[in-house]
């Protein structure tokens, strides 16, 4: 699937870009964006069908400054063998507390 790189976003390569195929006319698009002069992460779902191609609202848009945080989570979840096999961070108790 192929989508158009034009964007409103200047000066980020097109190699700052990752495409995960996950369905014929789904994909994730994870990309680096600027958004008021500053760097951002923006993982996003892209669609592709008659009536329309590109972005969803279904995504998350973060501080690049988060990325290591994010890549970190996510081989935490890739490693564990459910969700009740560890004990919580302090900063995920600190969430969890005031929710």
């Amino acid at each position: 699937m192929s989508y158009d790189k034009s964007s409103k976003n200047e000066n980020i390569e097109d190699n700052a870009r990752r495409i995960i195929q996950i369905s014929e006319s789904t994909s994730i698009v994870i990309k680096k964006s600027v958004w008021k002069d500053m760097e951002r992460l923006d993982i996003r779902t892209y669609i592709k069908t008659e009536n329309y191609t590109g972005p969803t609202k279904k995504g998350i848009n973060v501080p690049i400054e988060k990325l290591d945080e994010i890549i970190y989570a996510l081989k935490e979840l890739k490693e564990s063998k459910s969700d009740g096999d560890r004990m919580l961070t302090e900063s995920e108790k600190a969430f969890f507390k005031d929710q």
